[in-house]
């Protein structure tokens, strides 16, 4: 490598990490459940081919986002994430593209909780 190059090296840009529909095969499903500093209630969930982003209080919606393909940064609350209503791949996605996801205490989910692909508001 030559002076230059060796410069050119300081410039170089990350690649942004990505998490796709691709990424996540099977079926329609929660991804994440949790919640941030704000008390707001983030679900994170797979339908009709689209990663989907709600964010909720009080049991209403206050945004909603869906693509197929997102930065991880972006899917996951700055507070707390309930594994028990977390996917597994998603969240082992999440940790190697550098994006740990803060876990509450593991809780299993209660007898009697109503068993479906979505533990939130789906939208």
């Amino acid at each position: 490598m030559d002076y230059d190059q060796y410069l050119s090296l300081t410039d170089v840009e990350l690649d942004e990490p990505k998490i796709s529909v691709a990424d996540l095969p099977g079926p329609d499903r929660t991804l994440l459940y949790g919640y941030d500093t704000a008390r707001n209630t983030w679900h994170v969930y797979i339908k009709n081919g689209e990663i989907h982003r709600v964010i909720s209080m009080m049991g209403g919606p206050i945004g909603h986002l869906s693509r197929v393909e997102w930065n991880p940064a972006d899917l996951v609350p700055n507070k707390r994430v309930y594994p028990e209503r977390t996917d597994y791949e998603f969240a082992r996605l999440c940790i190697q593209t550098d994006n740990p996801v803060c876990f509450t205490r593991y809780k299993p989910l209660p007898e009697g909780y109503p068993q479906g692909p979505f533990h939130g508001l789906v939208v």
